[in-house]
């Protein structure tokens, strides 16, 4: 097999090497330079460029300089060369990546990896760490600056994050440079050079060169002889300029190398003393200031070992000595420059890989339709950082058909997204009803170029705040349009159950939010979803008074309806863990309207198995007050007082807490997820301020006998021999009802409304973890604080992964030989594939700890360890010859365990 060469594909200048002696080396071009110049020249539409007479597209062009480089390596090698690891600016886009392999392509070579030229960076400098360290790669180049936070050691590098400024290289600093001569001879000579495009080059030439030398020298002399002539005759142009003057001019350039560099550091986490080494990439940063600014901006002093021209070649020959088999021990972790995603409903960017995601990587989402009986959805692929999907770029596009017409929101699209390790993007998407399904490859033949990368990372932090309110509207609208959608099949589903003149106000409401909704004007918008809100609140009591005047004995018209999931066509997450669509609100207006359901809601608690739901659990002894862990204290008094008389489970009466139960899945339960709920809560009619009674005039004394209390004002709770009162809520500790009841609360003093809360289970929430979101729950009476939400966590199992606390059990699968010679070997871990050290002779049942690798503590002071537990694989042995083989090494290794075993039995 032919060796696998790394390429450092520059626009100024490419690089080629090769792994020889377990080391790379730079491979020489013909004229024995190190480094080969890159000539590309495009025209005005940069689609084709001509060349004697012939037109080319950029992938021919720069194939070209691919051939050289390998003529280059075959030459040097004495061998055929076919494969090749080329690198690419971390920027480039997928159509970018894919128009580099198409070059390689056409040039006679097989693109085994394309590698981001940072990270290439970092593996040769990284090679032979031993320690973990935490490296900044800063990479000033003639056009462009890019900087990179890298994680190397124990044989991995990792990629934590990417940034930089692609309008700032060496080319500015030679302009400064430039400018300023310019201004001293028309100081000195009283012309001006900048309109002579012959002077320009020279000058150009001269400034570059005068810059080099500074960084070696502290004074340089510019001289030009003929630089320009008048009417007196030629002149000539003679200069001296210092390191101090050449700070000056270029300092304020130099200083935008400083923002980046602490954007990058903040998205990996990390301060500038946390960086161990600052590796330095580009000509640019040879010069002394640069040097300083990288030691202020990180702390640590750069690494001066690896020629900045050349280092970028080397970490590809590395990477290349890696696929092929030359180099042990050394993982590449690279990441994605650039969010990746769909649009959805209201034209709104909704991200399935954000930026900085370690690649290879696999993402999938689940959406719904947003219209009833449509049977087929547009997928829509964009790429960028901004809130709507217009402002970002669209990769591609595609159709998935056949879906079979249901209601919206009810059929489940998975769409999937996958990066290779070259960055090259596969989307697809799947009718779970059907298992139909249709997929892309973004193969685009042309894409961003690293300045519209930037410009778009530039924008998209420019305008966060307009991008938060517009996606804001959008989603308003959506879930305004969702709710009058429910609102108007739940009318014209129970249209017999309330009265013409009350149908009549719903159809008027959901006439204003229609008007609304198509005019687009968002307080228009506003208001009339108050109404709707009003409306739908005005249904479900219509509906749940029409229940209770059915005599039903065993509806408690105290007990709130079980509280509808929240809403919205887009569906997100796997599994149980999904949150709800709207159509999971039709379910619980149904037990409202159907007497024998609500009746079994009442005993039951409303047990029907949803995704998300929210469920009222009572303790005997709930309203005492024992601390995180009530269940010890609740179960003593239990048995030494007995039970309460009557439970009323679910009543906001004894527990004014909400309870939900939410399932996450492992993976969620290590990362924390955020929760969207729509829960039902008994609030104080507004109306009445709770007391249920009309408020007309003055209060009259007059009134009926309360039922509940039997004019007590208070009801009593028997628990063993102890007995405890509280106010009556019918009455509110009156011992009457009024003739004038409430309109608004039909004399209950209280009112059930839908709340949408947004809660967020905790990294590292075990399974049984209760998450208490305070004030979320219940009213109590007038002067006593209300309930709280309390989120009862069921974490999924893991199908390989055993949780113990904060640390986690993973079993290590090994091969007989593995066993017993030991070495190392790779890893599978969640964050990330590690290289584990094993010894020779490793025992089943040994555990191997890996530090930091377990789960995040809740209290938020690190992370458990994982522990690997070795279990070895043993063969069946079919052959005469396999079982000679195992004889003789039983020959060899005649010890037994059987023995110790044997002399500790004695003991």
């Amino acid at each position: 097999m032919s060796k696998i060469i790394g390429i450092d594909l520059g626009t100024t200048n490419s690089v080629v090497a090769v792994m020889e002696g377990g080391q790379p080396a730079i491979i020489p071009n013909a004229e024995g330079g190190r480094t080969t110049a890159s000539v590309e020249r495009k025209d005005d539409g940069g689609i084709e460029v001509l060349l004697g007479g012939k037109k080319y597209t950029p992938p021919q062009i720069s194939a070209m300089v691919l051939q050289k480089m390998k003529a280059s390596a075959e030459a040097y090698l004495g061998e055929t060369v076919e494969r090749a690891v080329i690198t690419v600016p971390a920027y480039f886009n997928d159509a970018q990546r894919q128009a580099t392999k198409d070059a390689g392509e056409i040039a006679g070579l097989e693109v085994v990896r394309i590698v981001n030229e940072p990270t290439a960076a970092a593996l040769a400098y990284g090679l032979e760490k031993q320690k973990s360290e935490k490296i900044a790669v800063y990479d000033f180049g003639g056009g462009t600056f890019d900087i990179s936070i890298l994680e190397v050691g124990e044989g991995v590098v990792e990629v934590r994050s990417t940034n930089g400024d692609t309008y700032l290289g060496g080319d500015d600093l030679d302009k400064r440079v430039m400018d300023w001569i310019v201004a001293e001879f028309k100081k000195s000579d009283g012309i001006d050079l900048s309109a002579d495009r012959m002077a320009l080059q020279r000058l150009k030439d001269a400034a570059e060169k005068a810059k080099i030398e500074l960084s070696t020298t502290h004074e340089t002399e510019i001289n030009l002889p003929f630089i320009t002539a008048d009417a007196s005759g030629p002149k000539h142009l003679a200069l001296t300029l210092s390191r101090a003057r050449l700070e000056a001019l270029i300092g304020d350039l130099l200083e935008r190398t400083r923002k980046p560099s602490l954007q990058a550091l903040e998205d990996a986490g990390l301060a500038g003393g946390s960086i161990d080494e600052v590796v330095l990439v580009g000509g640019s940063t040879r010069i002394p200031r640069v040097q300083e600014l990288a030691k202020e901006i990180f702390g640590a002093e750069p690494h001066q070992g690896v020629n900045p021209d050349e280092v970028v070649a080397l970490g590809a020959a590395i990477q290349a000595g890696v696929l092929a088999g030359d180099v042990k021990d050394l993982l590449l972790l690279d990441v994605t420059p650039l969010s990746l995603g769909i649009e959805t409903l209201g034209g709104v960017f909704t991200s399935l890989i954000k930026r900085n995601t370690t690649i290879p990587h696999r993402a999938s989402d689940v959406f719904s339709t947003a219209s009833d009986n449509q049977t087929q959805v547009e997928v829509h692929v964009l790429q960028g950082e901004r809130a709507m999907a217009a402002d970002n770029r669209t990769l591609g596009k595609f159709n998935l058909v056949g879906i079979p017409p249901a209601p919206r929101g009810v059929p489940q699209i998975e769409v999937s997204f996958d990066i290779d390790a070259n960055g090259i993007v596969n989307v697809s998407a799947k009718d779970r009803a059907t298992g139909r399904e249709q997929a892309i490859t973004i193969t685009a033949s042309s894409g961003l170029s690293k300045d519209e990368i930037e410009t778009m990372k530039t924008e998209a932090a420019s305008n966060e705040e307009t991008d938060k309110q517009r996606r804001e509207e959008v989603e308003f609208r959506n879930a305004t349009d969702s709710l009058a959608h429910q609102v108007e099949k739940m009318l014209n589903e129970n249209r017999d159950k309330i009265g013409s003149s009350d149908a009549e106000e719903i159809e008027k409401a959901l006439a204003t939010v229609r008007a609304a909704l198509a005019d687009g004007d968002m307080d228009r918008i506003r208001t009339a979803r108050g109404e709707v809100e009003k409306a739908s609140h005005r249904l479900a009591e219509l509906m749940y008074q029409k229940t209770a005047d059915s005599g039903d004995a065993a509806a408690d018209p105290a007990a709130p309806p079980p509280p509808p999931p929240p809403g919205g066509e887009k569906r997100k997450g796997n599994g149980a863990a999904d949150d709800i669509i709207d159509a999971e609100i039709q379910r619980a207006f149904e037990v409202l309207g159907d007497t024998e359901r609500r009746a079994e809601y009442d005993r039951r608690g409303g047990a029907e198995p949803t995704p998300v739901r929210v469920q009222r659990v009572h303790y005997g002894f709930a309203g005492f007050d024992f601390g995180e862990e009530p269940a010890k204290e609740e179960w003593a008094l239990h048995e030494i007082l007995g039970s309460s008389e009557r439970a009323e489970s679910g009543s906001a009466e004894t527990d004014p807490d909400i309870h939900a139960r939410v399932r996450v899945s492992f993976v969620e339960s290590l990362e924390g997820k955020q929760i969207r709920l729509l829960i039902s809560r008994r609030e104080t009619c507004g109306a009445c301020g709770g007391r249920g009674e009309r408020p007309v005039g003055e209060a009259t004394p007059q009134g009926i006998e309360c039922s509940a209390c039997r004019g007590a004002g208070r009801r009593l709770r028997r628990y063993g021999h102890m007995v405890f009162a509280r106010p009556c809520r019918r009455c509110g500790g009156q011992g009457l009802l009024f003739h004038t009841a409430c309109s608004t609360c039909t004399g209950r003093g209280s009112r059930i409304r839908a709340v949408r809360v947004v809660a967020r289970v905790p990294a590292g929430a075990a399974d049984g973890a209760t998450v208490v979101v305070e004030g979320q729950g219940h009213e109590r009476l007038p002067g006593e604080p209300p309930g709280d939400l309390r989120l009862h966590v069921e974490v999924a199992a893991h199908p390989v992964l055993e949780r113990r606390g904060d640390n986690l059990i993973c079993p290590l699968p090994l091969t007989l030989a593995e066993a017993s010679l030991g070495g190392r070997i790779e890893v599978p871990t969640l964050s990330g594939n590690v290289i584990v050290r094993l010894p020779p002779g490793v025992q089943p049942g040994t555990r191997l700890r890996l530090a930091g690798r377990g789960v995040p503590s809740i209290r938020g002071d690190g992370r458990g360890d994982l522990f690997l537990e070795v279990r070895i694989h043993i063969p069946e042995i079919r052959d005469d010859r396999s079982r000679d083989l195992v004889r003789e090494l039983e020959q060899r290794y005649p010890e037994s365990p059987r023995e110790a075993l044997r002399e500790k039995l004695r003991l």
